[in-house]
């Protein structure tokens, strides 16, 4: 019987040395996960205002062009009624 018990002692030594070894492991793999979907958001962040950013001045400038186009329009106009 003692026999028995210091063997399940030794099971359960073993036992908690590999979760101990497995809980590490898995908290670091939760740790790269965590930090993988951060450098993910970022990068997703950078390219999506980087795209709001390039319309954005496409827009600008398309509304630019437009002005010039209706401010020409407005001068050939006026030279054609005098």
């Amino acid at each position: 019987m003692r026999d028995e018990i210091e063997s399940l002692r030794v099971e359960r030594t073993r036992f908690d040395q590999l979760y101990k070894k497995l809980d590490k492991e898995l908290t670091s793999l939760r740790r790269q996960k965590g930090q993988l979907i951060e450098e993910s958001t970022q990068a997703y962040d950078a390219r999506y205002f980087r795209a709001l950013s390039f319309c954005g001045t496409y827009f600008i400038l398309l509304v630019c062009g437009i002005s010039k186009t209706i401010s020409i329009k407005k001068k050939q106009i006026k030279t054609f009624s005098n």
